[in-house]
């Protein structure tokens, strides 16, 4: 474990790696390979990068992933670098929702760690300066978040009876929407309060410190930084990593 000291304390990371891929016709999107590199390592391009590390007080790495996977993530990051020189590395296991992989890996996080980032492992292409962005905007407002603005024309709808097709109901003000990525930062204690007072079905933290009256800011996010969801959105990132650099 790597011994740094801070005026804001130790963070960690938790690495949300158990999802289903449901709709990734049978593949397991983590291991999916882009220009013959596994998902999963384009997160640790970023996450194991020692001016990362340094900046941020990174104590502790926890990976959420199936038992039968952690194994082989354990060996993939073996050989990457040796254990003296990255942080500590701890697993645990997923749940039904992805709020429920959060708490899980909450629940192995030290409690000496003060600043938690969380990060969806199907999200390839993170620049260190995008994840020290948000991290640094946590540490001044206690929660951050990046986002990219929209520029597509937004409705919301609503169905009226029997109508086969919605209805729109109001065009939104897109100039007050973003689209929001992961990795996000919280207070340590804030995220796990939410985890615990929290109820019912959540599409990200956020949106849970949201509910439990916390402040949210939103960074400048990425347009490259996607999530994995369908297979040709590998054929995607692989034409993005042409002019993808981590750290910039």
């Amino acid at each position: 474990m790597i011994d740094l000291e801070s005026s804001y304390g130790q963070s960690a990371a938790i690495l949300l790696a158990g999802g289903q891929s449901s709709r990734m016709t049978g593949i397991n999107k983590i291991w999916a390979e882009i220009d013959g590199v596994p998902v999963i390592n384009y997160a640790f391009d970023w996450m194991l990068d020692k001016n990362f590390i340094r900046k941020i007080n990174l104590s502790e790495i926890v990976i959420v992933a199936e038992i039968e996977q952690q194994a082989i993530i354990r060996q993939t990051l073996d050989r990457r670098l040796p254990s003296r020189d990255i942080p500590l590395l701890k697993f645990a296991s997923p749940g039904a929702r992805r709020q429920d992989s959060v708490k899980s890996g909450l629940e192995v996080v030290s409690e000496e760690v003060e600043w938690v980032l969380v990060h969806d492992a199907a999200r390839p292409l993170v620049t260190v300066e995008m994840a020290l962005r948000v991290f640094f905007a946590a540490v001044k407002y206690g929660s951050a978040v990046p986002g990219i603005a929209v520029s597509d024309t937004v409705k919301s709808i609503r169905r009226l009876g029997d109508a086969r097709m919605p209805l729109v109901e109001a065009t939104l003000d897109r100039a007050q929407l973003r689209l929001i990525q992961t990795p996000q930062c919280f207070s340590y204690l804030t995220l796990i309060k939410a985890h615990r007072l929290c109820e019912g079905n959540f599409t990200d933290d956020s949106a849970m410190v949201e509910s439990i009256g916390g402040r949210v800011v939103v960074v400048e996010g990425a347009i490259d930084n996607i999530k994995i969801t369908y297979p040709a959105d590998l054929e995607l990132v692989s034409e993005m990593l042409k002019t993808f650099s981590k750290d910039t």
